[in-house]
């Protein structure tokens, strides 16, 4: 697997020298995330803080900085207390706390076109569709939502 992974000036001058060779890409979170767009594990945040939110009126003020463990905890005793949340860290999280915020397809789509029209394609998006058009490469995979 190591031979498969480049580093930027091997890659920039294996390119130079093997114009006819086309290259795969495979893409991971990180190249969402440094778009603007967040990880799956800050949209459990966002739900979890608007299941907490939406039964704990007037506290939104004190729950508006997500990234502070502090609130992390807070939210998570809360969800923990109801006995019908999955604990932190089971892998049906996501699934369970999307479902619970929006009951429809139609709404999570428009919960994630929010966060994709304010996110700018980082400088990585952009020379992929350079390396595309150079004809460089024609295979990109990627398990990200927000690619089109």
């Amino acid at each position: 697997m190591a031979d498969l992974i480049l580093e930027q000036d091997v890659f920039i001058r294996k390119i130079g020298l093997n114009k006819d060779i086309k290259y795969g890409f495979f893409l991971g979170a990180g190249a969402s995330i440094s778009s603007g767009i967040p990880s799956a594990e800050a949209c459990i945040w966002e739900w979890k803080r608007s299941i907490f939110l939406s039964n704990n009126t007037g506290l939104e003020p004190q729950f508006s900085e997500l990234t502070l463990n502090t609130t992390h905890h807070k939210i998570q005793k809360w969800l923990d207390n109801q006995a019908n949340y999955p604990k932190l860290g089971d892998a049906s999280e996501y699934s369970f706390y999307i479902e619970k915020c929006y009951d429809t397809n139609e709404d999570w789509r428009k919960f994630f076109d929010s966060k994709i029209r304010s996110a700018k394609s980082h400088v990585g998006y952009k020379l992929l569709c350079l390396l595309a058009e150079a004809k460089l490469t024609d295979t990109i995979f990627t398990t990200n939502f927000d690619t089109q």
